[in-house]
């Protein structure tokens, strides 16, 4: 495959993005991620349960290619909308480079090798190691994501490759994982309190006490939108 200019600007990209983490830039857009997904993410992640129960439901009727391609598409979502686009828009990242980013990452690309380290390294800055992140049968999570979610995925949807059931069975589990362990680390760092609310746009605080001072508990609200009216 050749080299192109797209290819170019993506490794001055991948420079630029760890000279700015480099610089401390994550404490910077902190706030400016919380705002982002304390305003989408209750629409993305309303979509990406509808994906996952859909999934199980096709599972469950025996349409194995529809079940493992919804619950990719969950993933898919979620490193797009509630992982590449909160962590890196708030501060360089427009929404045209969120979708070439998560086009590479879930592509067959033979360069997509080195798009795959994105999404770890992005997260460890936050102090996460999605590399540690298993499923119940021990597999890693991020290496089943990226050698065979996406690339079985794509076999059965350009070449309409067999499909099993325990393939079909982990790729929903993968899904499930992903959205508590990966997804719901980044929103407990950022302090949402979805355990608690259900909520992306309302963040409970609970009552301070320190020796000189009494806060009292409080709710932090966002203004709810739709991201994916505006998506390309």
């Amino acid at each position: 495959m050749s080299y192109t200019d797209q290819d170019v600007a993506m490794d001055a990209y991948y420079a630029d993005l760890d000279r700015m983490f480099q610089e401390g830039l994550k404490d910077h857009s902190k706030e400016a991620v919380k705002s982002y997904l304390g305003k989408y993410g209750d629409a993305v992640d309303l979509r990406v349960a509808s994906s996952v129960e859909e999934a199980k439901q096709l599972l469950e009727s025996g349409n194995l290619g529809a079940a493992v391609v919804l619950a990719a598409t969950a993933v898919e979502v979620m490193i797009r909308f509630l992982l590449l686009q909160p962590l890196v828009q708030g501060a360089f990242l427009s929404n045209e480079w969120a979708g070439i980013l998560t086009e590479r990452v879930v592509s067959s690309r033979s360069r997509s090798v080195e798009d795959r380290k994105l999404i770890p390294a992005v997260l460890r800055q936050w102090g996460l190691d999605v590399t540690m992140v298993k499923m119940r049968s021990s597999k890693q999570l991020w290496e089943f994501v990226v050698k065979q979610l996406f690339p079985i995925r794509n076999k059965f949807v350009h070449q309409y490759d067999a499909l099993s059931t325990e393939f079909a069975k982990d790729a929903i589990e993968c899904a499930e994982v992903f959205r508590s362990e990966i997804v719901g680390a980044v929103a407990r760092v950022l302090g949402f309190t979805l355990d608690v609310t259900g909520k992306w746009c309302e963040i409970r605080h609970h009552e301070q006490r320190t020796a000189l001072s009494v806060t009292s508990a409080w709710v932090e609200n966002f203004e709810s939108a739709n991201p994916f009216q505006d998506s390309p």
